[in-house]
């Protein structure tokens, strides 16, 4: 008697893992015109990131005040932070805060902040001198840390007017002075004559 044996299956490899990815990555355009191809996307328009370069305006605030306070001396940098602190705890918002070998000054941008901090120095002994009725100048840029000479026309512009600069300080679109406030309009628009602007223009 013959036996015959069924034919082995054809061999089938395995499926093979397929990787799907959890987060597919979208590109969004901001203009998608006419397509010739369902998936064709138009190009797109450049944009541009890059800001105005130069000065753009010269503005002035008043009512501001300005107070350097002497430390004891003990531990200047431990004295520091403590008077710091102090203010902070106090809610007194300051601005053009510089640190001196003995001391700590800063400004504070109107009359009725100043009459707290006074409160504070003196309730803490502190001795300080205080100016007031004093005016902020912001020199206004995109990017003022790119250009040159701009603190140098401040002083030398100040200088030939014959008024006293009390502190200055930066940021990344703007230098400021801290002057006289009776003097504020006057420079501000001696200023604008040094950097070759117009009266009036954009705010900073």
């Amino acid at each position: 008697m013959l036996y015959f044996l069924p034919e082995p299956p054809e061999y089938a490899p395995p499926p093979r893992a397929v990787r799907v990815p959890a987060k597919l990555s979208v590109r969004v355009f901001p203009e998608v015109i006419a397509m010739s191809h369902p998936y064709e996307l138009a190009p797109t328009r450049p944009l541009s990131f890059e800001r105005e370069r130069g000065i753009t305006e010269v503005r002035f605030q008043g009512g501001l005040a300005h107070v350097e306070v002497r430390l004891p001396g003990r531990d200047v940098e431990a004295e520091r932070l403590v008077l710091l602190q102090a203010v902070a705890e106090a809610g007194l918002p300051v601005l053009l805060i510089k640190l001196h070998p003995g001391s700590v000054s800063f400004a504070l941008p109107d009359a009725a902040i100043a009459e707290r901090a006074e409160r504070l120095l003196l309730g803490r002994g502190y001795i300080y001198a205080m100016e007031r009725d004093l005016a902020l100048i912001s020199i206004c840029a995109g990017a003022m840390r790119d250009l040159s000479g701009v603190m140098a026309g401040l002083y030398d512009t100040m200088d030939k007017a014959g008024i006293r600069v009390a502190q200055t300080g930066d940021s990344h679109d703007a230098l400021f002075a801290l002057i006289s406030g009776t003097n504020a309009e006057h420079s501000a628009r001696l200023l604008r004559q040094t950097f070759g602007l117009p009266e009036g223009g954009t705010s900073c």
